[in-house]
C-alpha cells in the first residue's frame, strides 16, 4: 500500500483551477452553441476538483487516526515490555540462578562432608541422584 503524493495531488488540483479558469474567460465571451456545452463542463471540472479535495481531507483525517493508533499502540506496547514482561523474566531468571546456586551448593558441600582422615561419613558410595536434579541449563 501507498500514501498519496501530496506534490501529484497539488499539482491536478492546479491544473483543475486553471481549466475552470480557462473555461470561465470562455463563457464571458458571448454565448454560442457552444454556452451550455461549456457551462457543463465548467460544472463537471469543478465536482471534480471538490471530489479529489474531499477525499484529500479524508485521507488527512484517516492519517491523523492511525498516527493516534500508533501512538497507542506504541504506549501499550512499551508498558507491557518495560513493566510488565521484564519483571517476570527477571523473576524466572533469579530463580533459575537460586536453582543452580542450591545444586552447586550442594555437592560442593558433600565432599567437605567426609573428612580426611577416614572420619565421618564416607559419601563415595552414595548417589548423586539423591540430591536435586540437576538443571539442564546450570
Amino acid at each position: 500500500m501507498q500514501g498519496i503524493n501530496r506534490s501529484q495531488h497539488e499539482h491536478l488540483k492546479s491544473l483543475l483551477i486553471k481549466l475552470e479558469e480557462n473555461l470561465k474567460l470562455e463563457k464571458a465571451c458571448p454565448l454560442d452553441e457552444d454556452g451550455h456545452q461549456l457551462l457543463a463542463e465548467l460544472e463537471t471540472i469543478q465536482s471534480k476538483r471538490l471530489q479529489m479535495q474531499a477525499l484529500y481531507i479524508e485521507y488527512l483525517k484517516k492519517l491523523a487516526d492511525i498516527e493516534l493508533h500508533i501512538a497507542h499502540y506504541k504506549r501499550a506496547y512499551n508498558d507491557v515490555n518495560i513493566n510488565f514482561v521484564s519483571s517476570r523474566i527477571r523473576k524466572l531468571n533469579k530463580s533459575e540462578r537460586l536453582k543452580c546456586f542450591n545444586f552447586a551448593f550442594y555437592f560442593k558441600l558433600v565432599p567437605l562432608l567426609a573428612k580426611p582422615d577416614g572420619s565421618g561419613t564416607d559419601f563415595s558410595s552414595v548417589q548423586r541422584t539423591a540430591g536435586p536434579a540437576e538443571p539442564k541449563h546450570c
